[in-house]
């Protein structure tokens, strides 16, 4: 089992936080548009 360490430096999460964020927004965003531009077109 994996034991999240509480005592990591905020700074490292923040960055870390940061960096999923914007990955996940360049994963799901495009999808998202082209999910509502198929429905808008329909």
């Amino acid at each position: 089992m994996a034991t999240i360490r509480m005592d990591v430096h905020p700074s490292i999460m923040l960055a870390f936080l940061k960096s999923t964020i914007q990955f996940v927004l360049q994963i799901s965003f495009p999808a998202l548009l082209k999910i509502s531009l198929r429905r808008a077109i329909k």
